[in-house]
């Protein structure tokens, strides 16, 4: 019995190490609202890249806000991603686990 669970802690835990780089594989592409900003990301929220439409005039204070503004969006959409990728990845390990989550 309780190399039963051993062996499914050992399973979980080789599982969620391999899923930081899962994540890091997940690249999401954020743009704004006018589609003249876009930011990419990986799952692990860290940033790729910031592409800003280059027609586009801001004062140094726009930018700030708009920047600040998107890459809080994108960080939002790369923690959803991630959380779901890392409940599937639980729910393989312990089916009944996701009444939990």
């Amino acid at each position: 019995m309780f190399g039963d669970i051993f062996n499914k802690l050992k399973e979980a835990q080789n599982i969620m190490s391999t899923s930081k780089t899962t994540l890091e594989n997940i690249i999401i592409e954020h743009k704004s609202a006018c589609g003249r900003k876009e930011i990419k990301l990986n799952a692990n929220k860290e940033i790729q890249s910031i592409s800003i439409h280059e027609h586009q005039v801001m004062t140094k204070e726009e930018l700030e806000n708009i920047l600040l503004k998107e890459l809080n969006n994108a960080t939002t959409k790369a923690e959803t991603i991630a959380q779901n990728e890392l409940k599937n990845k639980a729910s393989e390990i312990f089916p009944d686990i996701s009444k939990f989550l």
